[in-house]
């Protein structure tokens, strides 16, 4: 059976969006707990979030027991790090940024489906690459090793990694503006 650890990194402190994105609100549901609902609803069972200054909001509003702290919110990788450490051993690792909460559960599920626990699954659609990846268990060691300064995509460049083409625009819309956030906020509610 494979078994596969979510981290959902949220600790950010999103200067341009000029609120915090973990919370930004889709249909009444606030983007993390559209992520848990995908996870379980793709039985991901070991979830993780990585916070930042909003660690107790997160814990209030999601009730997760495995919440791990990186205020140094200018290192992503150190936010990673961070999540590995209460990962269950063995696990494959879901990497997904709180700023990606509209990715389709299939898609979720098409990932899982694609697993390897020697190579990263990387989700492409119209040729552009996208959120969230799954690493490989045979990987997460070397992750571990990652320097915090380190980007994961330079990282990532560096390993085994099998493409998967999905049709899923939301794998790349990232949100780091309140117009983005707008936009897809109502192409969201439109569907």
């Amino acid at each position: 059976m494979i078994k596969i650890s979510a981290i959902i990194l949220c600790a950010g402190i999103s200067t341009r969006m000029g609120e915090d994105k973990t919370f930004l609100d889709f249909n009444g549901e606030k983007a993390i707990n559209l992520i848990l609902k995908k996870t379980s609803e793709s039985k991901i069972v070991n979830i993780i979030a990585v916070a930042g200054r909003n660690k107790l909001k997160i814990k209030q509003a999601t009730g997760l027991e495995k919440i791990a702290t990186n205020k140094k919110n200018n290192l992503r990788s150190l936010s990673i790090k961070k999540g590995l450490s209460l990962m269950e051993r063995g696990n494959g690792c879901l990497i997904w940024p709180v700023d990606y909460p509209l990715v389709n559960t299939e898609t979720i599920k098409k990932i899982i489906n694609n697993y390897d626990h020697d190579s990263i699954v990387c989700p492409s659609s119209n040729n552009k690459g996208g959120h969230p990846i799954l690493v490989g268990s045979n990987l997460i060691n070397s992750l571990k090793k990652i320097n915090s300064n380190t980007p994961l995509r330079d990282w990532v460049g560096q390993q085994k990694k099998t493409v998967l083409k999905v049709q899923d625009d939301w794998i790349n819309y990232e949100m780091n503006k309140p117009h983005e956030y707008l936009k897809a906020k109502r192409i969201n509610e439109s569907s």
